[in-house]
């Protein structure tokens, strides 16, 4: 029979591997990404490479882990009308040039909000108003406000 303090010790150990593997666990999970503060994530991406465009109106940034949703535009989602053309127009703008985003805020499933352009300021071509004018997307304009003027 076990004594007391052997079966007391058992379930401080059982305990103790318990929370270190909680802890092994939450330092390789990304969550330490998810828990950057928000001001570093709304600090302007400044002349990077497009990994993926996502549709006609997200992509990922080559190290940026978190995907660029284009603030004001509403392009059709997959196997949706208008999705393939709105992503080949976004490709084709893209073209392998460098894009610099310029963050508004976190959307509800931490994407970063962001207004992207072909230069390292906000003086080169706008993606997200070149979608609009070639009509490949919408502007959203519960958001924007109507920025953009495609709003009635």
């Amino acid at each position: 029979m076990l004594s007391q303090f052997t079966i007391h010790l058992r379930k401080l150990t059982a305990a103790g591997a318990f929370l270190s593997l909680n802890i092994c666990l939450y330092s390789h999970s990304g969550y330490a990404e998810q828990t950057q503060s928000k001001q570093d994530l709304l600090k302007p991406l400044l002349s990077m490479a497009v990994s993926r465009v996502v549709d006609g109106d997200s992509l990922y940034l080559v190290g940026q882990q978190r995907q660029i949703r284009l603030w004001g535009v509403d392009a059709p989602e997959r196997n949706k009308p208008g999705y393939w053309s709105a992503r080949r127009v976004l490709n084709n703008l893209i073209n392998n040039q460098p894009v610099s985003c310029f963050p508004k805020e976190l959307d509800r499933f931490g994407r970063i909000v962001s207004r992207c352009f072909l230069s390292e300021d906000r003086s080169g071509v706008e993606l997200n108003r070149q979608l609009l004018e070639r009509g490949v997307a919408r502007e959203y304009c519960y958001f924007s406000r109507g920025f953009y003027g495609f709003c009635d």
